[in-house]
Parts: C-alpha cells; sequence; structure tokens
C-alpha cells in the first residue's frame, strides 16, 4: 500500500480510484473489501458519502496491526501452563491424545472410546456416523489447540521436540508397542497410498473410505488395530523446569476451567462450522456427546451453566438444521 499519498483533505472518487491509487488490488467480495478498509485504518481515519472516499487524518505511527482471534487462541493462556506443567514432571514420549487427556479438555471416556467409536455409539444407541464425525471432528479441534500452543512454546523457545516415535497395538493386545523400522516403513507407504488417492488433507477429514481403507490395510499388513505417533519434549532451559510445576489444587483448577471452555466452544462451534450443518447430529445426541466424552465431573451441568448465551446458541442450531 502506497501510504506516502494519504494526506488530510485526500479524496478518492470511489473504491476502484482509490486502489489505482495505493497500489493494492480491486477485490469484488464484501468481505476482502472490508478487509482492505481494515488496514486502511491503521494507517487513517476517513468518512464516505456516497462513493466518495476523503482521508480525514493521517497517524503519524501507523496503528498495531489486530490479530485474528481464531478458536485456538481461547485455549491458550491456560493450555500452555497445563502443557509446561506435564512436560515438566514427564520425561517420556507423548501422543496428541494423551495431552489432550492429561490437559483436560475432554475426560477419560473420550480415550477410552476413541479406538472403538462403533461400540460407544451402539452402547448409547447413537447414530453411528455421528458418532464418527463427533470424534473426528473434536479432535480436529483440540489437537490444533494443543499443536498450535506447542508450536507457540517452540517459537518462544521454551521447549524444544528432541525426538518422535510412531506406536502400534495389535488385535488382541491391550498395550501399544513401539512399531519396528519395517512397520514405520510400511505404515508410511500406506499414508502415502491413501493420500494419494483421497487427496492431500483427506487423512483430517471426515472420510469414511480413508478410515474403513486404512484400518483394513493396517489388519492385513500389520495385524494392527491403530497407530500413532509420540513425541518428546524437553525445556531450552533445564533450570526453569521446575518453575512450571503447579500444585494440585492449581493444576486442579486450571484444568476444570479449560474443560468447560471447551464443552462451550465444541458447543458454539457446530453453529459456526458449516460441516456440521451436512452432518444431521441432533441437538439432544449433540449435547449428550459433549457431556459423555468431554465434560469432566465438575462440568457435568455444563449445558445449564451457559445461560442466556445458550438460549441464542439453541434458535441458532434449530436453525441450521432446520433442513
Amino acid at each position: 500500500m502506497k501510504i506516502e499519498i494519504l494526506k488530510p483533505g485526500k479524496q478518492f472518487k470511489n473504491y476502484k480510484v482509490m486502489c489505482q491509487e495505493l497500489g493494492i488490488e480491486v477485490k469484488k467480495s464484501s468481505n476482502t473489501k472490508n478487509a482492505q478498509f481494515k488496514e486502511l485504518d491503521r494507517y487513517c481515519t476517513y468518512n464516505k458519502v456516497g462513493h466518495l472516499i476523503t482521508i480525514d487524518q493521517v497517524y503519524e505511527t501507523p496503528l498495531e496491526k489486530r490479530k485474528r482471534k481464531g478458536n485456538n487462541t481461547v485455549y491458550l493462556p491456560i493450555l500452555q501452563k497445563i502443557i509446561l506443567h506435564n512436560i515438566a514432571t514427564k520425561q517420556t514420549p507423548v501422543s496428541l491424545i494423551e495431552l489432550i487427556a492429561e490437559s483436560k479438555m475432554c475426560n477419560s471416556m473420550f480415550r477410552a472410546y476413541f479406538g472403538q467409536k462403533r461400540k460407544f455409539a451402539f452402547l448409547d444407541d447413537l447414530d453411528e456416523q455421528s458418532v464418527f464425525y463427533f470424534f473426528d471432528n473434536c479432535y480436529m479441534t483440540l489437537s490444533g489447540a494443543v499443536k498450535r500452543c506447542i508450536d507457540y512454546l517452540i517459537k518462544r523457545e521454551v521447549v524444544y521436540l528432541e525426538s518422535t516415535s510412531i506406536r502400534v497395538r495389535e488385535f488382541r493386545s491391550n498395550k501399544s508397542r513401539l512399531a519396528t523400522a519395517t512397520e514405520i516403513a510400511i505404515i508410511e507407504k500406506i499414508e502415502e497410498d491413501l493420500i494419494s488417492k483421497y487427496g492431500e488433507k483427506a487423512s483430517y477429514r471426515y472420510n469414511t473410505e480413508y478410515r474403513s481403507e486404512m484400518l483394513e490395510k493396517l489388519k492385513y499388513l500389520l495385524n494392527a488395530r491403530y497407530y500413532f505417533k509420540t513425541s518428546l519434549f524437553k525445556f531450552v532451559d533445564n533450570d526453569v523446569a521446575e518453575s512450571h510445576i503447579l500444585s494440585e489444587i492449581e493444576l486442579d483448577e486450571l484444568t476444570t476451567k479449560l474443560n468447560l471452555i471447551t464443552c462451550k466452544r465444541l458447543f458454539k462451534n457446530s453453529q459456526r462450522n458449516k460441516s456440521i450443518r451436512r452432518c444431521t447430529i441432533p441437538k439432544t445426541d449433540l449435547t449428550q456427546l459433549i457431556t459423555k466424552l468431554v465434560a469432566v465431573k465438575k462440568n457435568k451441568n455444563w449445558f445449564e451453566r451457559l445461560g442466556e448465551e445458550f438460549k441464542n446458541l439453541e434458535y441458532q442450531f434449530k436453525t441450521a438444521t432446520s433442513d
């Protein structure tokens, strides 16, 4: 943007002329136009009369760029304290699902039935597709929050990734084990073939065909029920590790608060996420899934605690799923 041409009293005949003079692209959608005007807000104040745009005041120093607050930033302040506590107290590799569970973003049922979704749907008499969708969508949201938090800590040079490994769980076995070099090569080949077949983002999407074929190949080639990746994180400065250890009371307060935020956020996201509108999860099933798989004991009444805000969401949900 050619901000040097911005002067008090400067006028642009219309939006297109303004773009040409400022050296920015002419946008067609209202959202992208609004984004350009928000960027202009950093450098000056202006007024619009009809198509005419007039610059009023130009700032000597541009205002700080406002950062977009996504869903994951809601978790960050509390989540980073809990993750740093876990890294400080445990020196063993962890998986994403373990970090999610230990942070109490979900309860023990989520982890217990993560590999047994059909069984959970059968026991609770819920639609199988809805259960699979909820598990996958919930895991994507929570793992995304954990990944961003870890990336943030690594970027700040608080922790670093020392090593990664792959573990497999075989049929008729209650425990996972480290995968051998041969098994890792087979798993990587399976992933490569499926991504080539279903697309780059297939493994992160709600894709029944991808999942079914993956499980079938794991069973046939490795006699494995599933596999997962683990990572070992360590502090850059070991001397600060102890300062991040929380007391039992502090840890309980933080995990309980984070869990309530998670319940609330997952429900709110169901209104905003367009893809869930194509997945017919009844409102009663959605609240039941959050209560049984996410809410910890102290937050089982999360549904009632949303108050007036919930009533508005309830209306939005009915509208979104009225098809």
